[in-house]
């Protein structure tokens, strides 16, 4: 979810998406209690701070009966959209529809893609991917999860806002081959540094930059 939700947006979005559980940082918690504590107490999801122990988590938590389920393929994904109107819309995702088409999105020509599994099992990886954008915007997230089920390597970078001089620092550390953005919003400020600090970053590592979810101007 988008971290700048107010508790009604919260509250909306677990109530909507019928959510057991969500995560969230120490610095969302107060708002995560108060939009959890608006759902009744049978359907309220289970919050899950980060650094809380995992194991800590599954210690505690009580087995229901076994139940049959769909094909993994069959899974949603719910991507709440911040909508211009309203309250956010969920959009939702067949997971093999989703990696599908991703796919096609990098390689128009192959209308049979392949088992992530076994590509990588072959040693096919897809290059390592900086999402320069939040995880919590669909460029951000569906490009990551395309990353990964191509058993690449996502690099990111734990901060909110956007620091140009601190990506591309990243870009160079790590040898990225990929980073996306989502528009002039970022594109602009990421050029501007490039020019302001000519030769600064060793960045023969880059080999693309994708924008998704905005038009970039002509300039």
């Amino acid at each position: 979810m988008n971290f700048r939700y107010t508790t009604d947006e919260i509250h909306y979005v677990l109530d909507n998406s019928d959510a057991k559980a969500v995560v969230h940082t120490p610095e969302l918690a107060k708002g995560v209690a108060k939009a959890s504590k608006r759902i009744p107490k049978g359907w309220r999801p289970y919050a899950l701070e980060v650094g809380e122990p995992y194991e800590h988590v599954l210690a505690s938590a009580t087995l229901g009966r076994e139940t049959t389920r769909a094909p993994v393929g069959d899974d949603l994904i719910f991507l709440y959209t911040g909508g211009t109107t309203g309250m956010p819309k969920g959009v939702m995702w067949r997971n093999e529809d989703l990696y599908v088409g991703l796919w096609l999105q990098g390689h128009p020509h192959d209308t049979d893609p392949p088992d992530p599994i076994a590509a990588a099992r072959a040693g096919k990886r897809v290059g390592t991917r900086l999402p320069v954008c939040p995880l919590m915007h669909g460029t951000g997230l569906f490009t990551t999860l395309a990353t990964l089920a191509g058993g690449g390597t996502v690099v990111l970078i734990d901060d909110t806002g956007l620091d140009v001089e601190r990506v591309w620092d990243t870009v160079e550390r790590e040898h990225v081959q990929a980073i996306t953005i989502v528009g002039d919003v970022f594109a602009r400020p990421l050029l501007d540094a490039l020019v302001a600090h000519r030769g600064r970053w060793d960045l023969t590592s880059l080999r693309s930059v994708t924008s998704s979810g905005v038009v970039f101007s002509p300039r």
